[in-house]
């Protein structure tokens, strides 16, 4: 792969900014979810998607419940209705109304969870625009490159760059196995005199992010990708704990990723 050193640095540190971006993201969502439950315990169970477009809007506009009671019915179908694109329907729409209206409501403590969700709702779309922003950034240093990284099952277009990002060169590796210990997928080894034990755990070192993005791709490899998922299936069979193959799965597939950077090569999927 044709891939200038600076193109590397820039496009491991944007994956490293998505990722920390998506982890505060994350954070964001479980605080929303927590206030929302302190101050409306059903809300989940009225609407199924608690951050989709329709429901951030009704959060971010209302905030609580007695808030969305002062609201006319009419008016707040109005809402529902043009961020759902109609997909939620005025039956449901009244289901929510009303379950709003029985919420028991505390002014005092309404007044302060109405700002913390607000505030919340605020940063999470923030955070939405700076990830959509960083990953505009990824896709145009992609275009600089001809890897063909993405035939590689389970590695989509976000996973690719942060692989790329964070092997860089794959010529500084002088054998696959570095490349695995890089990622911290090699056993553990316990050794006393002669004996050698190998646990079956990973080491952990090196490549924290590299070994996320690893696990997220062999957990969609084995399901799109024969040999991957019986290999996944024979661990599975010997006795092995559903991440302890994965581990293994992963290992493999970066076994793939290196001959695939080494030989500039498309993986051909075996589909029997």
């Amino acid at each position: 792969m044709k891939f200038r050193i600076c193109h590397q640095f820039q496009l491991r540190e944007l994956a490293r900014v998505r990722h920390r971006l998506i982890e505060k993201q994350a954070i964001c969502k479980v605080q929303i979810v927590r206030n929302i439950d302190t101050i409306w315990p059903e809300y989940g169970g009225v609407i199924k998607r608690v951050f989709g477009a329709a429901s951030l809007a009704i959060l971010k506009k209302y905030n609580v419940p007695s808030k969305l009671r002062r609201e006319s019915f009419e008016r707040f179908y109005e809402l529902v209705k043009k961020k759902s694109r109609s997909k939620i329907s005025r039956s449901k729409a009244e289901e929510i109304y009303a379950n709003a209206g029985n919420v028991l409501t505390i002014p005092e403590l309404d007044s302060v969870i109405a700002i913390k969700i607000k505030t919340l709702i605020t940063q999470l779309e923030l955070y939405d625009e700076q990830i959509q922003s960083v990953e505009g950034k990824i896709d145009q240093m992609m275009k600089l490159t001809d890897t063909k990284i993405m035939s590689i099952p389970g590695i989509a277009d976000i996973l690719g760059p942060t692989f790329l990002g964070e092997i860089g060169n794959v010529e500084r590796f002088s054998n696959v196995k570095n490349l695995v210990a890089f990622a911290g997928l090699d056993p553990v080894v316990n050794q006393s005199g002669r004996f050698e034990n190998k646990s079956g755990k990973i080491s952990k070192r090196g490549s924290l992010l590299l070994r996320h993005a690893l696990f997220l791709a062999a957990n969609s490899a084995i399901q799109n990708d024969e040999n991957l998922k019986r290999f996944y299936a024979k661990k599975r069979s010997q006795g092995k704990h559903h991440f302890s193959a994965l581990n293994a799965v992963a290992a493999k597939l970066l076994r793939i990723v290196y001959w695939v950077l080494k030989n500039n090569k498309e993986y051909q999927i075996q589909s029997n």
